[in-house]
């Protein structure tokens, strides 16, 4: 059962990944709570809360009271650097 909940909460952390991207594309920098977002997700807000709690950690997003504010780390682009020889 644990084992379940577990794959349920990876499952809804890369669907929440996407989600942030797609918030990103579009210039938004704060992502609804988790009542909102549940039934986007398809999951209960438990599911929500923990998947919410490891972006956190991994300094994803900041918890707010209504919402999560994407963090400017996670906005960063890559960029590729050209070292040149003269």
């Amino acid at each position: 059962m644990a084992d379940r909940a577990y794959k349920k909460c990876d499952t809804v952390i890369l669907k929440l990944r996407d989600y942030i991207s797609q918030l990103q594309k579009s210039g938004e920098t704060f992502a609804p709570g988790e009542r909102e977002l549940a039934p986007l997700l398809q999951a209960s807000r438990g599911t929500v809360a923990k998947a919410l709690n490891q972006l956190e950690q991994e300094k994803v997003i900041f918890r707010e009271k209504k919402g999560s504010r994407i963090l400017e780390q996670a906005q960063k682009k890559r960029y590729v650097y050209i070292a040149t020889a003269h």
